[in-house]
């Protein structure tokens, strides 16, 4: 289905208009991760969209899906914020990102073990964060997440690795 949307987004704006609801909340959880700043965030969201319509003709399949060439794209920006001065802000305590999910659909318990997940997600260090994002919140393969992040998949393996396990810890402790 996905493929067939995006074969249709490079000839038809009303198709990349699906794709861009389709990925928005996810890119903009992402990018929000990252910067720590919704304006930033905001920002890089909306140039990330911009290059991708204006370079979706590019786009082929070539075993990563579209998503991961979104993220790669952003992933591009927010480096590229990093690097020109924007300084990160701290998370706060209290920081929660949002994934999109419906939350009164689930119980009291299961919303309070996902915003510790996220508080705990949030510490982590900036490349961990993008790993477990990608990889185990949003699905992606290893193999995606390494072209997405221009790593090895060793690299995202071992990084990952270590990163669940801090997060297993966290979790225990609190």
């Amino acid at each position: 289905m996905e493929s067939e949307l995006v074969q249709a987004a490079k000839t038809d704006i009303k198709a990349f208009g699906e794709l861009y609801k389709l990925y928005f909340p996810k890119i903009y959880s992402y990018v929000l991760a990252i910067l720590r700043s919704h304006e930033q965030a905001e920002d890089v969201v909306s140039q990330t969209f911009e290059r991708a319509l204006d370079k979706i003709h590019l786009y082929e399949d070539r075993g990563y899906s579209f998503g991961a060439w979104l993220y790669r794209i952003a992933h591009n920006f927010c480096i590229d914020n990093l690097r020109s001065g924007n300084k990160l802000t701290p998370f706060d305590d209290n920081f929660v990102l949002n994934t999109g999910s419906d939350s009164t659909s689930r119980n009291a318990e299961e919303q309070i073990l996902q915003e510790q997940l996220w508080t705990n997600i949030a510490r982590l260090d900036q490349s961990a964060r993008q790993i477990i994002i990608l990889r185990y919140i949003e699905g992606y393969s290893i193999k995606e997440v390494a072209y997405t992040l221009n790593k090895t998949e060793d690299a995202i393996k071992s990084t990952a690795k270590r990163a669940l396990a801090l997060l297993r810890l966290q979790m225990q402790t609190e």
